[in-house]
């Protein structure tokens, strides 16, 4: 057998590579929640995001004014969850804290059912996104009227 080959992810004070034991922390399931803790677990093996994350350079990015955002809750309770996958002292965790900000944004994940893994990403993604955008003030585009005239043309 060869030896696994080291990948190591640049984290000031911390090395990290595929044979450390960082982020093999385990997300107790809440209910039917294994959707959303398969997700969580890829996103943490997302490394450029993690380390944006342990790094803190996301704190400064923040756009607490962004109305499609959550003021920035979304990110610091994804943060936390990351930080505690990362840098625990524990086998597993539960990501009660993170399960409630992302139900009191969007109703169709407040109970404990069974949801899609992949609407999951998706709104999470883009919380994340929309916490972080850097366009501070968005211009007011009008719509645009189509009348009569085809897609292509408008």
């Amino acid at each position: 057998r060869e030896q696994a080959e080291e990948v190591e992810i640049d984290i000031p004070a911390m090395e990290f590579s595929k044979t450390s034991n960082y982020g093999l922390t385990g997300l107790f399931n809440l209910g039917n929640t294994c959707y959303m803790n398969a997700t969580l677990q890829c996103l943490s093996h997302t490394f450029e995001l993690t380390e944006f994350l342990l790094n803190e350079s996301y704190e400064s990015e923040i756009n607490t004014t962004n109305v499609l955002g959550s003021g920035g809750d979304l990110i610091e309770g994804y943060a936390e969850v990351i930080r505690t996958l990362w840098f625990g002292e524990y086998s597993a965790i539960s990501p009660s804290a993170l399960k409630k900000i992302i139900g009191r944004l969007n109703n169709h994940f407040m109970g404990y059912r069974q949801q899609d893994a992949q609407e999951f990403l998706s709104f999470i993604l883009d919380g994340i996104h929309e916490d972080l955008n850097r366009i501070k003030k968005k211009p007011y585009i009008p719509p645009v009227k189509a009348g009569s005239r085809p897609d292509s043309v408008v």
